[in-house]
């Protein structure tokens, strides 16, 4: 994980939490429903997966700053990195529904599961 020691303790756990439930997830549609679904809905995990680490991206500590910064700074940092994570978020559903060896609604089915891991994970 030293490629991602940037994430706090927090994203750690929501990214662990997220990547559980959409691997259990992919295994179940997989097993029920056929490959292509499982694959889906694991792309569709993914895809929310990436735009969280992207907003982890975002909200890095930098290492010449001494303190977090003003609240101001503060806000409109995490600001910034959702509209980011949103925009990756929906650039690569968007690229997954224009592949047609991908079923949607297995896709979305993913992504919900995975933000709804993400809640869960706040609560554990």
């Amino acid at each position: 994980m030293m490629a991602f020691a940037y994430l706090g303790v927090h994203f750690q756990k929501v990214l662990l939490v997220q990547a559980a439930l959409a691997l259990v997830l992919a295994a179940m549609v997989g097993w029920g429903a056929g490959a292509q679904a499982g694959g889906s809905a694991l792309v569709g995990a993914a895809a929310v997966l990436v735009s969280n680490l992207s907003y982890a991206w975002v909200t890095r500590p930098r290492k010449a700053a001494l303190g977090a910064g003003s609240g101001a700074d503060v806000l409109s940092k995490h600001v910034i990195a959702e509209v980011v994570k949103l925009v990756v978020l929906f650039l690569l559903i968007g690229a997954t529904f224009s592949a047609t060896m991908f079923a949607s609604s297995w896709v979305l089915l993913g992504v919900a599961v995975a933000v709804l891991g993400h809640w869960l994970s706040l609560l554990l």
